[in-house]
């Protein structure tokens, strides 16, 4: 698997410089990636420890602390990331944080610029569409999953989450083709492979 492979390197950069906030940050995003939270925790605290300023630090280690429902601190890593530089991979993280606390609108009018910006790019639209229906707006959400699934099976999407677009699927009806798509990815090495068993059932 490429992320083990990428923590390995990570780990082997950080035995020569135990400082380097940067490995840190991205050995948290890969043990993100493969649900050890707990490390994802670890190592992006280690990340802002050596560089407090640390681009990369702040980003994933406000992506690791929402995971965990720790919002407060979360918003705060992203906000300090947002006022070095604007990204819409950070305003997209700041938009789930939104989303979670109860402020829908001010996610919404973020993943708007951000889609706006971005229109090739399923994950934004994923999101809006799962704000919009948090605010009741399921005919414009409903617009958004039927962008992705009517691109599902183009070159582009062969990079996209299996979730993402499984999520469409659910949401517009797609059941028996939805159903054969998790269970395909589930025979194989999958991201988010707990979200996929969650969708199944």
């Amino acid at each position: 698997d490429l992320f083990w492979e990428s923590l390995v390197l990570l780990e082997s950069a950080l035995l020569l410089d135990n400082g380097y906030a940067t490995a840190w940050a991205y050995a948290g995003r890969y043990h993100g990636a493969l649900d050890n939270i707990q490390n994802a925790l670890h190592a992006t605290e280690q990340a802002l420890a050596c560089d407090p300023k640390d681009v990369a630090g702040l980003e994933q280690r406000a992506a690791a602390l929402a995971r965990v429902g720790r919002y407060e601190e979360a918003e705060d890593a992203i906000d300090r990331r947002l006022q070095q530089a604007g990204e819409w991979w950070a305003f997209a993280v700041k938009a789930w944080i939104l989303m979670r606390t109860g402020r829908a609108e001010g996610a919404l009018a973020l993943l708007d610029r951000a889609v706006g910006a971005v229109p090739e790019d399923e994950a934004h639209r994923s999101q809006r569409a799962l704000c919009l229906r948090v605010l009741d707006r399921e005919d414009q959400a409903v617009a958004d999953y039927r962008w992705i699934w009517e691109r599902r099976d183009l070159g582009r999407a062969r990079s996209w989450m299996p979730h993402t677009i499984a999520s469409a699927g659910c949401v517009l009806g797609e059941l028996d083709e939805t159903v054969d798509r998790i269970e395909a990815a589930l025979q194989r090495p999958t991201l988010d492979q707990a979200g996929l068993w969650c969708l199944l059932g």
